[in-house]
């Protein structure tokens, strides 16, 4: 049998090597995971709205907009639900997103394949003259705008949120500064 003082200095030695094994076993861990991650990043459905289709801005007129939404991703988007609405408010104000939900509406595609492409319309009651009147002369803004969810082929809930405001020439759309978002 070795001598206390060997037998001590091994144990702390074989406690040590254990401890160094578990550190080097989490980082490896911690590794493999950061890699999987980035893998399924690319590999991911990223659905998203693209463009803004230019509305018959008159007095009765239904705003036939439509928002056109891709999957640019690499795997279906899966469960597509959608909100897509408009909103008139003083051209001064911040936009700020209200929902409006009609019958009309449809609630989800099922499934939405790489590059694919559709248009969602956008649902709202009709403009009153008024509200013409005021877009066209840029007292009013006229926003379009909405919210994607959808779950990725690794049964990962995502969520698209995106705004548009009228240029008041009616030349076409811009970005709202706030509510443009993708996880």
């Amino acid at each position: 049998m070795p001598p206390k003082r060997e037998r001590d200095r091994y144990k702390i030695t074989t406690v040590a090597l254990n401890v160094l094994i578990l550190i080097v076993l989490a980082f490896q861990g911690w590794t493999l995971y950061q890699t999987v991650e980035i893998s399924r990043n690319d590999q991911r459905a990223w659905v998203g709205a693209v463009d803004v289709s230019f509305p018959d801005v008159r007095e009765g007129s239904a705003l036939h907009a439509t928002v056109l939404v891709t999957n640019s991703g690499r795997s279906p988007a899966r469960n597509v639900e959608h909100d897509v609405c408009y909103n008139i408010g003083p051209a001064a104000d911040l936009f700020t997103p209200t929902y409006a939900r009609t019958e009309a509406a449809p609630p989800s595609i099922s499934v939405l394949q790489p590059g694919a492409q559709v248009r969602l319309p956008v649902y709202r009651a009709p403009l009153t003259q008024q509200q013409a009147e005021d877009i066209l002369s840029g007292q009013q803004t006229l926003y379009v705008f909405g919210r994607i969810s959808y779950e990725d082929v690794f049964n990962t809930p995502h969520e698209t949120t995106f705004g548009y405001s009228l240029v008041p020439s009616l030349s076409g759309w811009r970005h709202t500064n706030t509510y443009n978002t993708a996880d």
